[in-house]
């Protein structure tokens, strides 16, 4: 019998997943306690990863190109470059709004 998702038994696959769930909703706490915070940007690159590599263990798709470290590597550098876009456009609109004011 094959077990979920693709692991060898219905125990280690609910073991990986809940492993997975539990550091996603540390990294999640995290995140949302630092509001007003200059490295909270920082922490969506974990939350992300995170995310992703429990979506591909719930789609079972470990044998596919999403699963291989040149997809992974290239997403994440490319939400760095994201993340740096915004966090120097939303330093760019505050710095603009206390000006006017």
């Amino acid at each position: 019998m094959k077990g979920f998702s693709g692991f060898s038994s219905l125990r280690i696959g609910i073991w990986v997943v809940s492993l997975f769930m539990v550091g996603l909703s540390g990294w999640i706490f995290a995140f949302l306690n630092s509001k007003g915070k200059q490295y909270r940007m920082a922490m969506l690159a974990p939350i992300f990863m995170l995310s992703f590599q429990l979506l591909i263990y719930l789609f079972d798709s470990r044998k596919t190109t999403t699963n291989e470290f040149s997809t992974k590597i290239l997403l994440n550098l490319c939400l760095a470059v994201v993340l740096v876009v915004l966090y120097f456009y939303g330093l760019k609109k505050q710095k603009e709004n206390a000006e006017d004011l």
